[in-house]
């Protein structure tokens, strides 16, 4: 996950708020990014927790850790993890994210199967482009959640038409209109 930050600030006691802009580049299929966005979240509650004169604008943008998975269907989780690391290290990587994962309420788990995350990339742009950071947060969690803690497809287009309904931006039926509309423009 890489973060650029950019704030401005002129004095130490401000009345008024300073904007602090997080362009985020992140994948959804990789776990030091959800780890990484829990944190952001958590240090940007605490901030306003303790009421700092600070207003926040983060937007994720797209990142292909593994380019060469495939758009359309999978493989298993584990066995990728296995034959990307080794058996030994992956096993070491995963619990390693267990322990972390667990301070921050993440409950990793690798039953499930990965994918090429471009549909889940595009998704999220458009969340971003309707909703503004809010509607691409709650998308964002929504998919690492269902990615990480419930063996979910980020490449399975229903799942995510799903999702992005759940996250209450957009229509399951306008997502899957639009993704059928970019297959035939691929032909």
């Amino acid at each position: 996950m890489s973060t650029t930050v950019t704030q401005t600030v002129t004095s130490t006691m401000r009345s008024t708020p300073v904007k602090v802009s997080l362009n985020v580049t992140s994948d959804t299929i990789c776990p030091w990014c959800y780890i990484g966005f829990k944190q952001i979240n958590n240090a940007i509650q605490k901030a306003k927790d303790n009421k700092l004169p600070i207003t926040f604008d983060v937007e994720f943008a797209p990142f292909m850790l593994d380019p060469t998975l495939p758009v359309h269907g999978s493989k298993p989780r584990w066995e990728r993890y296995k034959a990307k690391f080794g058996e030994e290290r992956a096993k070491a990587v995963v619990q390693n994210l267990g322990n972390v994962g667990k301070e921050l309420g993440i409950n990793f788990t690798y039953d499930g199967v990965i994918s090429q995350t471009i549909y889940s990339h595009r998704i999220l742009t458009k969340a971003y482009q309707l909703g503004g950071q809010d509607a691409q947060q709650t998308l964002l969690a929504l998919i690492f959640k269902g990615f990480f803690e419930e063996n979910k497809n980020v490449g399975d287009v229903d799942w995510l038409s799903q999702t992005a309904e759940q996250a209450g931006f957009i229509s399951a039926s306008e997502v899957r209109r639009a993704y059928t509309r970019s297959l035939a423009s691929a032909d």
